[in-house]
């Protein structure tokens, strides 16, 4: 910790004292209301002349699970969906390798809980085609696109390039896309190229959107 005092000396490794209270086990249950983690938490500083205006703190939970961001969750994806009120008519992508399904087969996963796979993708070397018929050549007017993902910037990779989450192209021979969500200069982009109907060929539409958040690196 680095500091000043009231008669501007630089003051290095203060000491206060932190009585967090911390329990060992927090019970909560999926849908229920706010819960503080820490409510007895608090803070008793030294003794100091100078008036003190603020204090902040920052907690950060990490795990080293590669993909979930808690590794207790006892909850499968299905399930997940129905407590969050998913559409019925909505299509897995990643499904869980077996019978039907086995497009997912050979990429690198960690088990979660109840067999709930779930897939690392390198960006480069690591991907899986979707199977013909399982998504029409285009979204429609309306659709919804539900992922779960936490990604992170390679340190030897070109933020130009781009990282596809989700792409319907052309063959190799003209490989146009028409939809595609993918990460690009630590963006999220949603590439849309919607046909011309009839009447509205000069009728120009919006076809890439992006978003700077947070989450993505």
């Amino acid at each position: 910790w680095a500091g000043k005092n009231c008669r501007v000396f630089s003051i290095y490794g203060t000491l206060n004292t932190f009585q967090t209270r911390i329990p060992e086990r927090i019970d909560y249950a999926p849908g229920s209301l706010r819960q503080e983690l820490f409510p007895e938490a608090s803070l008793e500083l030294c003794d100091v002349p100078c008036a003190i205006n603020k204090i902040e703190t920052r907690l950060q939970l990490s795990t080293t699970h590669i993909g979930k961001g808690c590794d207790r969750d006892t909850y499968g994806v299905h399930s997940q969906r129905k407590l969050c009120g998913a559409s019925t008519e909505s299509v897995d992508l990643l499904p869980t390798p077996g019978l039907g399904a086995e497009w997912t087969k050979s990429l690198p996963t960690d088990e979660g809980h109840e067999s709930d796979p779930i897939f690392e993708f390198d960006g480069s070397s690591t991907a899986v085609v979707i199977p013909e018929g399982l998504l029409g050549k285009s979204p429609g007017e309306n659709f919804t696109i539900a992922a779960w993902l936490k990604h992170t910037a390679h340190p030897e990779s070109d933020r130009h390039t781009k990282e596809h989450i989700i792409c319907n192209a052309d063959d190799h021979k003209m490989n146009r896309h028409h939809f595609a969500v993918f990460v690009r200069n630590c963006r999220l982009i949603l590439l849309l190229r919607r046909e011309h109907a009839d009447g509205d060929l000069n009728t120009f539409r919006p076809a890439e959107w992006r978003w700077k958040i947070p989450q993505v690196e």
